[in-house]
Parts: structure tokens; sequence; C-alpha cells
């Protein structure tokens, strides 16, 4: 009952400074518990360590879903011949997209590619693998943009989700 009354809470602190939909204040809230829940229970383990997330909420004719990570969330549509197509329900929060690099460089972070030395003297180096999210000393390396836990790299990598609320036929 505890964490009802906090979600409640914060949705309606939420939805009155954001002026966004119930619904999507209480994803956010929700994520925020569970943030919360990380910091109280386990901050030690999440220091270095995190997951993401990805839920669905279906009132009526509409669809919300809340993203923080890379977890995917997709619907499968019946085409005009009967055929089954996937529909992108989420979309992943990489360094390597565009909005999401500008935030952490705002944040104070940086994106960049892991080096690895090319000679046991460690003179030349080389750049692999895919861009990923570092602290202002280049320490990290996370491959995702947002996720809960990861609390050494706050506020660079966000646990904020990203909210898309679609409308449903038939």
């Amino acid at each position: 009952m505890e964490r009802v009354l906090r979600i409640r809470m914060l949705m309606s602190a939420d939805r009155a400074r954001l002026g966004q939909s119930a619904s999507s204040v209480f994803s956010t809230a929700m994520v925020k518990e569970a943030e919360n829940q990380i910091h109280r229970r386990c901050r030690a383990e999440a220091e270095y360590s995190g997951t993401t997330a990805v839920s669905a909420y279906q009132h009526r004719d509409r669809l919300l879903v809340a993203n923080v990570g890379d977890s995917r969330a997709v619907l499968a549509r019946r085409d005009t011949a009967g055929n089954l197509e996937p529909v992108d329900l989420s979309n992943d929060h990489k360094p390597s997209r565009s909005d999401e690099k500008q935030r952490i460089l705002a944040a104070g972070g940086k994106v960049d590619q892991s080096m690895f030395p090319m000679d046991p003297a460690g003179r030349r180096w080389m750049k692999a693998g895919p861009e990923r999210v570092m602290d202002k000393s280049g320490m990290g390396g996370l491959a995702v943009s947002r996720s809960l836990g990861d609390l050494a790299l706050k506020p660079v990598v966000s646990s904020r989700p990203e909210i898309v609320e679609r409308r449903l036929d038939g």
C-alpha cells in the first residue's frame, strides 16, 4: 500500500508539472519507484550493473509503451492478405542515436568506441565495437544510453522512460 500511495503522489506531482496524460505519468512514476528501490536495496550491486525494461498498457483503443534501454516491444498485425507483419512499438536507447548522443554530451558524458591495444607494448590502439557511454574521464563503456541501475554513470545514463502512445485500429 505504501508503494501505491508513493506512486500516486509522484503521479499527481509529475502530471501537474509536466501536463502529461495520466497513463504517461503512471509509467514514469513506476520507473521512478523501481529506481528508488534499486537505490535503497541494491546500491552496491547496482553501481556498475543495471537492467533495461519495457512495459505496455492498453486502455480501450490506446496502447502506451514505456521503454528504458534496449528491451523491445513488438506488435504483430495482419496485413490485407492476412499475413502477420511486425510493428515496432519501442526504440532502442543506444548512444549512437543522435538525440541520445546529444543528451549524453549535454550531461557531461562521452560517446566513443572501446579501445584495444594492437601490440604488447601498447603503442598502437584500435577502436572496435559499438559506440558506448562513458563518463567524462572515459570510464564506463555501457552500450545502452538508458537503464535502471548503472548508478556510477548517472546522470549521463538516464532512467527516464521514453513513452510512446498509439491508437489501435481494429
